[in-house]
């Protein structure tokens, strides 16, 4: 039996005027050589045009592939 499947966005920094793109998280539930599939993280942090600040990213959309 599959446990429940948490993703966990992890921090993020960039330059200004440069896009940013987001790939670290963790995952919580993954068990038996379960990997995550599919993640999905989005902030309104990334584009080139975003001024100085702190975002939230938010991940969505996970997928657990594997045998769990």
């Amino acid at each position: 039996m599959s446990a429940a499947l948490s993703i966990t966005a992890a921090n993020a920094t960039k330059v200004g005027g440069t896009e940013l793109s987001l790939t670290g998280f963790s995952a919580n539930g993954l068990v038996n050589g379960d990997s995550v599939g599919l993640v999905t993280l989005a902030s309104s942090g990334t584009p080139a045009s975003a001024t100085a600040g702190t975002y939230a990213i938010s991940a969505s959309n996970a997928s657990r592939q594997g045998a769990g």
